[in-house]
C-alpha cells in the first residue's frame, strides 16, 4: 500500500512555483518529484508541439528551477517528468 512506502500526493500545485503553492509544512525534502507535463495548449484544443516549443521549454525550465529550491529535494533526490506522446 502507499502508506507503507510513504507516498504523498499533492493536487492543485503550480509545478513552476512549488514553494509558493505547497504549504511550508509539506516541504519535507522529497525523495522524488513527479510531474505529468501538460504541454501548452493550442487554440484548437490540441497539445502544443512545434509551434509552442519555446513555451514548453520554458515550462520545463521553470519546473526544474522550482524543484531546486532548498528543502524541496533530499540529497540524491530525483525529478521525473512524464510526457504523453
Amino acid at each position: 500500500s502507499y502508506a507503507e512506502v510513504e507516498i504523498t500526493v499533492h493536487f492543485n500545485v503550480d509545478a513552476t512555483k512549488l514553494q509558493e503553492t505547497l504549504n511550508d509544512d509539506t516541504l519535507t525534502n522529497f525523495h522524488r518529484i513527479t510531474w505529468n507535463f501538460p504541454c501548452t495548449a493550442e487554440s484548437a484544443g490540441q497539445d502544443g508541439q512545434n509551434n509552442q516549443m519555446e513555451e514548453n521549454k520554458s515550462l520545463v525550465r521553470k519546473f526544474a528551477s522550482s524543484c531546486m529550491v532548498p528543502g524541496m529535494l533530499k540529497q540524491g533526490g530525483e525529478i521525473h517528468v512524464a510526457h504523453k506522446t
